[in-house]
């Protein structure tokens, strides 16, 4: 993927077709997301006394002001395939979501576009459990980060990471969620430097000291803590929004057993194969 000259941005699937399980007969549908900027940081790092480089890879700035992008654009192009549709064939869509824990910024383009919406009562997990029935049957497609094919999407951010840097960088952060980033990036960086196109992998760093004066929480205690969407189901809707709150990823194998030092991503696990 490494850029040799300008050329016009059509979309991940078009600049990254040989790493994506696409072919010729699939209907590329895309919003040209993808190619978005990694940002230094310098008045930041130079701020918390650090003697670093840091850099932001600012995915709001996709098409959708969403890092969903990437991987719907797959999904939504391989669900064409499978239905043999051609793309912008006005499928139709079924939303499912946490009722009255969602924000309206998130549920609007849904709505405008004619999404079908049904609110459950819980939280993440329990969308997630009724999206599966639909997604089961003859005719539909779950395009949610629950499809292998919307994991292929994000890693084309570690593609860009790299191109950038003309390496791996030496770290890489990202927050667990359903861990679906997390293994989509780290497949990224595997897959460029398996091919020899960088070295080199991100490992993760040790876990840094407590400020002082500051109380750690007891793990599971946090939704936002690695512990707690990691190690266990989630049974209710308390505590951070349930939209947000993922008790039980579906990608938590890429994301737990590693100590620190070990190659992958921050909060990521298992070394690269």
């Amino acid at each position: 993927m490494n850029r040799t000259g300008p050329s016009r941005w059509r979309g991940v699937i078009d600049r990254c077709a040989v790493f994506l399980p696409v072919s010729e007969k699939t209907p590329v549908v895309t919003l040209c997301e993808g190619d978005t900027p990694l940002i230094p940081t310098s008045g930041f790092v130079k701020a918390i006394g650090g003697n670093f480089r840091l850099l932001l890879k600012f995915e709001m700035l996709g098409s959708t002001a969403s890092f969903e992008d990437r991987g719907m654009s797959l999904a939504i192009s391989k669900a064409c395939e499978k239905e043999n549709r051609p793309g912008r064939t006005g499928l139709e869509c079924l939303v499912i979501l946490p009722e009255n824990n969602i924000d309206m910024e998130k549920l609007s383009q849904a709505l405008i576009h004619g999404a079908r919406t049904i609110a459950v009562r819980g939280n993440f997990d329990d969308a997630i459990r009724l999206v599966r029935q639909p997604g089961e049957r003859r005719g539909a497609e779950i395009v949610n980060r629950v499809n292998p094919v919307r994991i292929e999407g994000p890693k084309t951010a570690a593609f860009e990471i790299c191109d950038i840097l003309d390496r791996a960088p030496d770290h890489h952060f990202l927050p667990v969620g359903n861990a679906g980033n997390i293994t989509a990036y780290r497949r990224g960086f595997r897959e460029y430097r398996d091919r020899g196109i960088v070295e080199g992998f991100p490992r993760r760093p040790d876990p840094p000291p407590a400020l002082p004066g500051a109380r750690r929480r007891p793990p599971g205690t946090d939704p936002g803590q690695v512990p707690s969407p990691i190690g266990r189901r989630s049974t209710d809707s308390s505590g951070a929004p349930p939209e947000t709150t993922c008790g039980y990823p579906d990608w938590r194998p890429s994301a737990t057993g590693s100590p620190p030092g070990s190659p992958g991503s921050s909060s990521t696990s298992d070394p690269p194969s």
